[in-house]
């Protein structure tokens, strides 16, 4: 199939036809807080915000971040009705979610009537979870090729959504989508998009490339499959900016006019927890995708590690196949039409063409929409039902529990350098949120009322300093590198950990071809290295803690107080991962931590390769 022109860099409604840099509070928070693309789709849709008040709605729910990105996973997570996630245009238009997305929207518009912000933020992450996943060819439709390569390509179009964002900002432009006239408008633009995806389903199908991808996400994509995956992504994110402008006229109210600035200290106030999630989550992801290659490659099919969503709508597809007559089986209901048109060199499909009528898919109990509504187009499906709005509300803007915390020592933690700063930054956390949503980190005594203590830990009057790795060292010293790891790098010309720490991630990971070292690891690996190289008396699992945690260079230490570290490292130490990293070893206390602070402040440049080993006076 030859690979379709490139389409005309329309911008999308309401902006201009180069579109202005992003502010920085809106990259810091997409870079921190986005983990997923559901994440990263709702949050650009808000820069696609057309009107005079657009930058004002936008930065309204940049200030509800934590109940909006919390609503884009809710279906997920807690909901997990998958079956209303999908919409298979061959099929009579089988899946739940024009239902879901028209039921989301009029929470949405309830909730912004109400001023109910972060009720209303959360509302708006649910809708863009529906009405977004079925704009991802692989929720179009359902075979035997794509069930056992679903989970895999949604994991490299994870990896490679800032690759397929700067090609929107750049040689493909942001697509323009259409809204629909009628009362269905919104259960036809989801229609609409999902005929568009579908367009490629089977060639992503035949394109992927596993085996490249189970090593690196991104080279399981190939330029056309990146390029179409990226149209998707734009249209999706565009599509959602519209059903918000919608709901917001729809809604007749005016934003708040706060001020924006003060996001960033909210950003940075829970960065160290971002940190963690973000780790984990991304090698979670890559443990299950290998699981998923390793059963593939020993039995030719993915059955036992096939991923819960995949499984619950493939049962109830077969269901509903089940109960289709023998005709029914083999009529191919006509594709609804694009709005705005089908794509260069394609045809528009009629739009009259007759639907297939609807039937009840018995083993999904029915949920029904509002009585008061009932949009023209017919489907095939009975949405799952799902906890009620209230209920999920509920579920979702419940603080977390707070962790478990070692006893202190018996002597008190120091003060920080500059308690002012905490006192500005929980002073600007409190009107951007309800008190549902603050980060436990909040609920800490003042530092201005605690009683100014001894240091923990008291240094020698001498002070004996030792830096425990080189980069003239053998690369088997390096933290994490085993003998057996240490023997392939040696095979390749690493030798040293300058080697190591000078190579290139995706390099050396081809270059091992060994299956479980993947860029990720090496770097990680490079990380550690980098801290114990320069950070005095740490050891190597103290740096492996660090790296662990996203704590990768010598001024995340200094710009974290001792009782944030170690905040930050007690959830991995619960972990099998925190265990693998300790081997028996204490876990580090308060003291143990405040010396890492303490020994940071001592940190040196990078040695080169060839300067000698020296202890720090």
């Amino acid at each position: 199939m030859a690979e379709p022109a490139p389409p005309a860099a329309a911008p999308s409604a309401g902006s201009s036809t180069e579109r202005p840099r992003l502010p920085l509070l809106f990259r810091v928070l997409h870079a921190e807080k986005a983990k997923s693309t559901h994440h990263k789709l709702a949050l650009d849709a808000l820069t696609h915000l057309s009107g005079e008040r657009s930058v004002h709605w936008r930065n309204l729910f940049l200030r509800q971040v934590e109940p909006l990105l919390t609503g884009t996973k809710a279906p997920d997570k807690d909901f997990k009705d998958f079956a209303n996630h999908v919409l298979h245009v061959r099929d009579g238009l089988w899946g739940g979610a024009p239902k879901k997305v028209r039921e989301w929207y009029g929470v949405l518009v309830e909730q912004l009537a109400a001023r109910d912000w972060p009720a209303a933020a959360y509302a708006a992450g649910v809708l863009s979870h529906y009405y977004t996943d079925p704009l991802m060819p692989f929720h179009t439709g359902q075979s035997e090729a794509e069930k056992r390569i679903h989970r895999a390509a949604e994991w490299s179009c994870t990896k490679s959504y800032d690759l397929f964002r700067s090609d929107l900002e750049g040689p493909l432009g942001w697509p323009t989508v259409a809204v629909p006239s009628g009362d269905d408008w919104l259960e036809r633009m989801t229609i609409d998009g999902a005929a568009r995806a579908h367009e490629f389903y089977d060639e992503l199908c035949t394109r992927y490339d596993f085996a490249a991808g189970v090593k690196n996400p991104q080279a399981g994509l190939d330029g056309v499959c990146r390029r179409e995956l990226a149209l998707c992504c734009g249209h999706a994110a565009v599509g959602f900016a519209r059903i918000l402008d919608r709901a917001i006229e729809e809604a007749g109210q005016a934003p708040p006019r706060a001020g924006v600035s003060l996001i960033g200290f909210l950003t940075a106030f829970s960065k160290p927890i971002l940190w963690l999630t973000r780790k984990l989550h991304d090698r979670g992801d890559r443990a299950e995708v290998m699981r998923i290659w390793k059963e593939l490659k020993k039995t030719g099919d993915v059955v036992k590690r096939l991923p819960e969503e995949n499984r619950v709508v493939r049962e109830a597809f077969a269901a509903y196949q089940s109960e289709q007559q023998p005709e029914r089986q083999t009529a191919r209901p006509a594709l609804p039409s694009p709005a705005g048109g089908a794509r260069a060199g394609g045809t528009r499909p009629e739009q009259d063409a007759p639907r297939p009528r609807p039937r009840m898919l018995s083993p999904l109990a029915p949920r029904e929409v509002a009585d008061e509504f009932q949009p023209s187009f017919q489907s095939s499906f009975q949405p799952v039902p799902q906890p009620d709005f209230e209920q999920a509300l509920k579920q979702a803007f419940q603080p977390p529990p707070a962790a478990p915390r070692p006893p202190a020592p018996a002597a008190p933690p120091a003060p920080r350098a500059e308690p002012e700063t905490e006192a500005v930054v929980e002073r600007a956390f409190q009107p951007f949120a309800a008190p549902r949503f603050a980060p436990p980190q909040a609920e800490r005594p003042q530092p201005a009322e605690r009683p100014r203590p001894a240091v923990p830990f008291a240094p020698p009057a001498e002070p004996s300093l030792t830096f425990r790795l080189h980069p003239a060292d053998p690369v088997v010293d390096a933290p994490g590198v085993g003998p057996k790891t240490a023997a392939r790098f040696l095979k390749i010309g690493v030798e040293t950990v300058g080697d190591l720490l000078s190579g290139d991630p995706h390099d050396l990971a081809d270059r091992l071809d060994t299956r479980w070292v993947v860029p990720e690891v090496v770097r990680d690996w490079q990380d550690a290295a980098n801290l114990m190289c320069r950070i005095p008396n740490l050891h190597g699992h103290d740096v492996q803690i660090l790296v662990a945690v996203g704590v990768t260079d010598p001024d995340d230490v200094l710009g974290l107080a001792p009782e944030d570290l170690l905040g930050l490292t007690e959830p991995l130490l619960d972990t099998s991962e925190g265990e693998r990293i300790l081997r028996g070893s204490a876990p580090p206390d308060l003291a143990e931590v405040t010396n890492w602070c303490a020994w940071a402040k001592q940190a040196r440049p990078l040695p080169s390769a060839d300067a000698p080993r020296r202890a720090a006076a």
